[in-house]
């Protein structure tokens, strides 16, 4: 995501720092000390009712005499600045939200937002929780003890007393994103993408040992085996770890194979995968890249560092490899039909012998491909045409096809 250039780049972010001005220290320990007037006055049944950060209303004068008066103020910003709170202003709405669930008999979760790029990430939960002991340690108040009280009625919910097969109908709807899961940042044309929320995996080493199987095992996964993507897929696999990489069963690969295709993805020219591509050109021909086509550059890499030529040492239980094509694939330019012979054919004899090869055709606009699919696969057991979840998602939009992740 692009961010958007009315923000300072020296300056995003570095005013967090800056905010704990003496009046600003001033501001949120009179709000804490009011707060602590109002709750330990006011039944623990209507604290729901109360709006946390309103109890204090700063008219100026009070905040201006203890700024002048009070030494507890500036003690009170030194300890904020060892607690290092990201944005101390909004300790409280933290606190009154962890607080008012508890109160509900939920546990209270941890949200990074971001409201204002200038001063950054907001202070969530558990930070304000945890900086709470030393605040009321200096201030003489009981908000931690108030918390620790309401939190004790919290009973967690016996996920782990479920049966089995109920937990994994769990994490198959937490863990799965349909249609596919795209392991290149810049997969053609994506719009709408699902996110996954992986924090459930964190919480005990049995639910990680049983999502993990979810997560990597049901969803499929989508690479770009040529082009700039091809490195970023390659590493992502790699970092996945080796326990999680044996759970993948299902990888869907698109290679490109024609030079006129009008929605080849480009990635930026100044980019860290590109400028280390070109460079790996330059080292390993010595060929004009203006004389020869773009597959054929792409084919040369494709010998020397590729997902293909690895994927059976780092995905050895995958169990469907599926092949499909860029879209508007041609070979009518008889240049680049010898190029595509030599794509397909690296293809097929770089994919694991073990495996279902499946290919999908929608996007061929070529009988010639397809003979030649035949031709390569008949030692494979011959052509396998299927469909995947990347062209089964791809809908008519305005006068051309356009791929939308539902």
């Amino acid at each position: 995501m692009q961010r958007s250039s009315s923000i300072p780049r020296n300056k995003l972010g570095k005013q967090a720092s800056q905010s704990n001005s003496v009046r600003d220290a001033a501001t949120l320990m009179l709000k804490l000390l009011e707060l602590e007037s109002v709750l330990s006055s006011t039944p623990r049944n209507q604290h729901s009712n109360i709006a946390f950060d309103e109890v204090f209303a700063d008219k100026g004068s009070e905040t201006d005499h203890a700024v002048e008066n009070n030494e507890l103020v500036e003690k009170f910003r030194q300890l904020l600045k060892q607690l290092k709170l990201r944005q101390p202003d909004g300790l409280i709405l933290a606190y009154e939200k962890a607080y008012k669930a508890c109160v509900a008999g939920r546990h209270y979760e941890n949200q990074m937002k971001i409201i204002n790029w200038v001063k950054g990430r907001e202070c969530t939960c558990s930070e304000a929780i945890n900086a709470l002991p030393k605040i009321d340690e200096l201030l003489g108040t009981k908000h931690t003890a108030r918390f620790d009280e309401v939190f004790s009625f919290v009973k967690p919910f016996p996920f782990l007393s479920l049966a089995y097969e109920l937990r994994l109908n769990i994490y198959d709807h937490l863990l799965t994103r349909k249609p596919y899961l795209a392991l290149n940042s810049s997969a053609i044309l994506v719009a709408r993408r699902q996110k996954l929320d992986l924090s459930l995996l964190r919480v005990s080493s049995q639910i990680h040992k049983e999502g993990s199987k979810i997560l990597y095992g049901s969803n499929t996964f989508f690479i770009k085996a040529s082009g700039d993507g091809r490195e970023e897929a390659l590493i992502v696999i790699q970092s996945m770890g080796k326990h999680n990489r044996a759970l993948i069963k299902k990888l869907e690969v698109q290679i490109y194979a024609d030079s006129g295709s009008s929605q080849k993805p480009s990635a930026s020219p100044t980019s860290p995968t590109s400028l280390y591509l070109r460079e790996l050109e330059r080292s390993t021909s010595s060929t004009s890249t203006s004389t020869r086509s773009p597959y054929e550059r792409e084919l040369k890499l494709s010998s020397r560092s590729s997902v293909l030529s690895t994927i059976a040492d780092i995905l050895p239980k995958l169990e469907t490899l599926t092949f499909l094509f860029a879209p508007e694939i041609r070979a009518n330019a008889s240049p680049d039909r010898e190029i595509i012979r030599k794509t397909i054919e690296f293809c097929v004899n770089n994919a694991p012998e073990a495996n279902f090869v499946g290919w999908d055709l929608k996007f061929v606009r070529d009988t010639m491909i397809e003979e030649m699919l035949t031709e390569f696969m008949e030692s494979r057991g011959g052509l396998r045409k299927v469909e995947s979840k990347y062209s089964a998602s791809w809908r008519p939009y305005g006068g051309r096809e356009r791929h939308i992740a539902e």
